[in-house]
């Protein structure tokens, strides 16, 4: 891919100064041309005295088509797929970390009842096509600098590439949900492209 940019850039920057010698070139076979002044004449007409109006059709002409390949084409920004050996195909994976601890459930922690009912209403209800989840710990250092752990969950999602849209609307609805339910802070969300093969 960088051989075939450079070369790209350099044809461009070739036909760029192609452009330039020939308007150039253009410019001075013109040079001893009068252009007058615009005069206006009643009631709105113009006239631009003994210019020829061929003359400058084809100045025009000249510049747009000498200067047309050197405009500066935007790169695509979207991500490449990852290459993936067959029978691997490229995925996008989604990951989602959910603690177990809760100020608005009884006893301020999520039973296995309680999250089962979670994962029927919720996690079922958005990730319709599948899911892994794995029972996890989760530990962080809080503001006032005390270390803080619990047990947690972690669901694990795959999508294909034509499906990359709903690979992000499905997490957030789903991180909401548990904001609401659950009363989260923050729900940790990552998402990366994988090979994977079923």
């Amino acid at each position: 891919m960088g051989l075939t940019f450079r070369s790209t850039r350099l044809l461009t920057s070739a036909c760029c100064w192609r452009g330039v010698s020939a308007m150039g070139s253009l410019f001075e076979g013109m040079r001893d041309v009068n252009v007058p002044r615009i005069r206006v004449s009643p009631p709105g007409r113009a006239t631009t005295g003994s210019f020829p109006p061929w003359r400058a059709f084809a100045l025009s002409t000249a510049a747009t088509l000498l200067f047309s390949g050197c405009a500066v084409r935007p790169q695509n920004t979207s991500p490449a797929p990852t290459p993936c050996v067959p029978p691997l195909s490229p995925f996008l994976r989604n990951a989602l970390y959910f603690g177990l601890s809760s100020p608005l459930v009884p006893g301020r922690v999520i039973t296995p009842e309680i999250w089962a009912t979670f994962s029927r209403e919720v996690l079922s209800e958005h990730f319709r096509s599948g899911m892994t989840v794995l029972d996890s710990y989760g530990a962080w250092r809080r503001q006032d600098g005390s270390y803080f752990g619990e047990p947690s969950k972690v669901v694990i999602v795959l999508y294909s590439i034509e499906e990359r849209i709903a690979a992000t609307q499905a997490p957030q609805s789903v991180i909401a949900e548990a904001k609401r339910r659950f009363g989260y802070r923050s729900v940790l969300w990552e998402q990366s492209l994988t090979c994977a093969s079923f």
